[in-house]
């Protein structure tokens, strides 16, 4: 077989190829690039002081407050407090870079906030502390994780004074995928020693993964 035959074969199998790729709109992808958008970072607003807030009598929660707490229907809370942060920056918006190098917004995540919350149970005296992040999540409509995609990841630093991380959270256990219709509470939270909460002074936090990303 000639050498021209050959790289006539060869040429004709690339070209079979592509048309078999281009078949499947399943696998086609317009994703997005990961340059420069690998990460997005935003803490709590260290330029004003959080919202505190401090039980001055014991009264029954009410119903919504009870199960934020885990309390069960009827149990008390007392010297409950909390401190809530504003967020920077406000909103965090998170862009996709498509290959044809064009650039979309993909989401955001608009009103956050970042509490700790401390309070005791009469019952039994044990004192609980947690904290939580809470945003509402919208996507912009441009872009949806592709079928394959692997989730994106929220996690969390806790801070002292000096900036120094007292806490981490997130991980694996906050993964989350973004739809084209999303507009929905995002929240993640868990107990932490309520030894550390007059330590606490704020928090920051990363959101990553977006890397393969489809269009609306």
């Amino acid at each position: 077989m000639s050498e021209y035959k050959i790289g006539r074969d060869v040429q004709e199998l690339r070209e079979r190829l592509e048309l078999l790729e281009r078949a499947i709109p399943s696998r086609k992808r317009a994703a997005g690039t990961l340059e420069g958008h690998r990460v997005a970072e935003a803490g709590v607003d260290t330029q004003r002081p959080p919202v505190t807030w401090k039980q001055t009598k014991a009264p029954l929660p009410p119903p919504f407050l009870r199960s934020m707490l885990r309390l069960a229907h009827g149990v008390q809370a007392d010297s409950a407090e909390s401190q809530t942060w504003g967020c920077v920056p406000e909103p965090l918006i998170l862009y996709v870079n498509w290959a044809n190098g064009s650039s979309d917004e993909y989401c955001r995540f608009a009103n956050q906030t970042f509490s700790i919350l401390k309070f005791t149970n009469p019952n039994d005296g044990t004192t609980t502390a947690q904290y939580s992040y809470s945003a509402q999540l919208i996507a912009s409509g441009k872009g949806h994780y592709a079928w394959d995609a692997a989730p994106l990841g929220f996690s969390l630093q806790i801070r002292n004074s000096a900036g120094g991380v007292i806490l981490t959270g997130g991980y694996l256990s906050s993964n989350f995928w973004v739809s084209c219709n999303d507009n929905r509470n995002y929240i993640y939270g868990a107990d932490f020693n309520p030894g550390l909460y007059e330590l606490i002074k704020g928090a920051t936090w990363q959101i990553t993964g977006w890397q393969s990303v489809e269009h609306c």
